[in-house]
């Protein structure tokens, strides 16, 4: 029996870095983020007589390593190749999607059939309990969820609510929106090793209390359909995470947000840990070119992208 799977990525508006624990269980977090037409693409070969692993991204040795240690969790023997739009360690949530994918597989029989949360669940769980690695929970929640949500975490539980807005509105949040890839790949973890570090000493806890507020706000202004309030936030929030860790940012990219900003963007950050991956600005259709000019001359380039209801899918192949 061969399966297919896609497992979309995510842009994060707001509230990453309330999903890292112990924050969530020890205050509640939330976020605010919207799945995109690109993703990881996978097969398995459930007949195979042995275990074969084949990725045609040239995803780093370490992502691979960890795939392979929850394939061989779960099976005796395996067939399993993949390949990436984006490399991992960008920002986007591809090694949530990749999990998220693997739990897909796993429940293959009525994936599509059982609750959304429970699969959810048990992608977080292949992550943070086999792999014991660092991060936050939204990622493997907002992949097999899919579409525009509001993530709700709180000690024991993870709540997921949709949200709904005009397509006017989502005309106009695309129109705005522009991805572009700084160059520079990351190991994420080692960045919210740091946010926990710092977490626990105590300091700069407060900035976390005001991302949380502002991504409480921003849920009533996306009720209120108010694109504009959305998308100028953004620079509070990126002021917001850069106080509470200085780590997630560094010279060149502040070179970047700044010349985004001088000409003409309304707002700009950095998806994902920090500290390289991609630039999710908001500007205007008469000054996008401008701004994408600029920024290639400091070594970024623009990803075309759209804002997708693609939610993590798995299939048996004819």
């Amino acid at each position: 029996m061969v399966l297919k799977a896609f497992s979309p990525y995510r842009l994060s508006f707001y509230g990453g870095g309330t999903d890292i624990e112990p924050y969530p269980s020890e205050h509640g977090g939330c976020c605010i983020s919207h799945t995109i037409n690109l993703g990881c693409y996978g097969e398995m070969d459930f007949s195979s007589k042995k275990k074969k692993f084949l990725d045609f991204s040239s995803v780093n040795k370490s992502v691979n390593k960890g795939l392979d240690k929850i394939l061989s969790h779960q099976y005796k023997n395996y067939n399993f190749s993949y390949f990436n739009n984006l490399p991992t360690g960008s920002g986007l949530g591809t090694s949530g999607s990749l999990i998220g994918m693997l739990a897909a597989l796993e429940n293959f029989k009525n994936f599509n059939k059982i609750n959304k949360l429970q699969a959810a669940n048990r992608a977080y769980f292949l992550e943070k309990k086999i792999l014991k690695t660092f991060g936050g929970r939204q990622d493997e929640f907002a992949s097999i969820y899919g579409g525009f949500n509001f993530l709700e975490f709180k000690k024991k539980k993870t709540l997921v609510s949709k949200i709904k807005v005009t397509d006017k509105f989502k005309l106009e949040l695309q129109q705005k929106s522009l991805l572009m890839f700084t160059g520079i790949t990351r190991d994420g973890s080692k960045i919210i090793k740091n946010h926990i570090d710092i977490f626990r000493k105590k300091k700069n806890i407060k900035y976390l209390h005001e991302i949380k507020k502002l991504t409480l706000l921003m849920r009533k202004e996306l009720r209120k359909g108010n694109l504009q309030s959305f998308i100028e936030n953004i620079n509070r929030y990126w002021i917001f995470k850069k106080k509470y860790n200085p780590q997630v940012t560094n010279k060149k990219i502040d070179n970047m947000i700044e010349t985004a900003l001088n000409n003409g963007a309304m707002s700009c950050k950095l998806t994902g840990a920090g500290n390289g991956g991609h630039l999710l600005i908001f500007v205007n259709l008469n000054k996008r070119t401008d701004v994408i000019k600029k920024l290639q001359k400091l070594g970024c380039s623009e990803i075309n992208f759209s804002y997708s209801k693609l939610k993590t899918t798995v299939y048996e192949s004819a």
